[in-house]
């Protein structure tokens, strides 16, 4: 849509005036379909524009906003504008105010993703998408690139990748759906000219999900931003064949942009994949095995060996687990590997105690055919050594030597 043109019949329509003076019949007028209805996706995007206009030129107004939602513009401009223009008994309607809330986050996020306006001309700000940042001091070298940054479309697989990027040391950008707009600016804002950036894109498998990867693209090179944007998934093939039926939705075909790509890219030109259609190992793998394809293998091993000298050599092979990989598999059996050495170490110090007992029995029964033996010294000898295997301070093999050790040192004294 050409909101450029159409932000200056807006602002030509309204001409200074206050959006909640304007007479109900020019307002119905001024979003007048040609067949005779009103449009009200153009009523919304009169008060948006009126907004936007106030926002960008009162700069006493724009003092006396603070940081705001969306839903709040909902309520302090664009409900109020709505409820003088439609009719009661619309507005009343327990969906209405769902449906006009719906209609403002779509042509906010379209705005957006077509580089009109930002969510922050509004001061509009987003905190509830989980995002991370790297510290500066534990990045794995990746490449060229200063920085490695995940993008994900759905903050829900945050979660999966979170231990995985503050492994890497990759910065983390999270949408909430509805084409992640906000995400998107969020990660233009992050950002910096002067730095290299590869951005591993993780998006639904639909129109709107290729459609960030090049609006990102293109934004990033508006503003002079060195960035490779790489989209890891979500692809066909990702989702193996016994799961895709199941998983695959039917794709809005509300645009011609849409059936386009539905056409040339749809499963049976129709149905597309969610992020979810991948299990938590499947979206760290896809992760992991962008890494590998861009990461120097020596540069890797020896970045994950410094990692596990910080005690995190069990998070590096749980997040980066991949069956083709022999650094981390080697990794994984050598905690396998201590773990079993511990429980050994422990199981023959619990069977020392008793074998060493039953030797002690033993040779009790084979001194009674010795009678060159001073037989009535050695059963004292042996019952006491005994008594400190029973001992609570001697629970290993070298305290139950400690102990018989020290005790013939004292009979040999007296």
């Amino acid at each position: 849509m050409e909101y450029e043109n159409e932000f200056e019949k807006a602002c030509a329509f309204i001409a200074g005036r206050d959006l909640q003076a304007i007479p109900k019949e020019e307002i119905l007028e001024y979003a007048r379909l040609p067949n005779g209805d009103i449009s009200n996706q153009a009523v919304i995007r009169l008060a948006i524009f009126y907004e936007l206009n106030r926002c960008k030129n009162d700069y006493a107004y724009m003092r006396q906003v603070e940081a705001r939602s969306l839903r709040a513009l909902w309520y302090a401009v664009v409900k109020p504008f709505l409820s003088r223009v439609e009719e009661p008994e619309a507005i009343n309607q327990p969906k209405w105010s769902r449906y006009r809330t719906q209609t403002l986050s779509a042509i906010m996020s379209d705005m957006v993703l077509a580089g009109f306006t930002r969510y922050g001309d509004f001061k509009i700000e987003d905190r509830s998408r989980p995002h991370q940042r790297p510290s500066s001091w534990n990045k794995l070298q990746v490449g060229r690139f200063d920085e490695v940054v995940i993008f994900i479309e759905k903050d829900a697989a945050y979660a999966y990748i979170e231990k995985l990027a503050d492994l890497l040391g990759f910065a983390v950008e999270c949408g909430k759906g509805q084409q992640a707009t906000a995400a998107i600016e969020g990660l233009i804002e992050y950002l910096e000219s002067g730095k290299s950036y590869l951005v591993f894109c993780l998006t639904d498998f639909d129109y709107y999900g290729h459609l960030i990867m090049s609006s990102l693209d293109e934004r990033a090179k508006a503003l002079g931003i060195d960035a490779e944007f790489l989209r890891v998934g979500v692809e066909i093939a990702q989702v193996p064949e016994a799961r895709r039926d199941v998983a695959k939705f039917r794709l809005p075909m509300e645009s011609k942009q849409e059936v386009d790509w539905a056409v040339e890219h749809a499963i049976e030109g129709m149905f597309g994949l969610e992020i979810e259609a991948l299990t938590p190992q499947e979206i760290r793998g896809s992760i992991a095995d962008a890494v590998y394809d861009h990461c120097d293998p020596e540069a890797l091993y020896k970045f994950l060996k410094e990692r596990a000298l910080e005690n995190v050599a069990g998070q590096a092979a749980d997040a980066l687990a991949s069956e083709d990989r022999e650094v981390l598999d080697l990794m994984a059996k050598i905690e396998e590997l201590e773990g079993q050495v511990s429980e050994l170490k422990g199981d023959l110090i619990e069977k020392l105690r008793p074998r060493a007992q039953d030797l002690l029995d033993e040779l009790l029964d084979e001194l009674d055919d010795r009678p060159d033996f001073p037989l009535e010294w050695l059963r004292q000898q042996i019952v006491e050594g005994r008594q400190y295997l029973d001992h609570s301070r001697y629970t290993d093999a070298s305290g139950i030597q400690e102990g018989l050790e020290e005790r013939l040192r004292d009979e040999q004294s007296s």
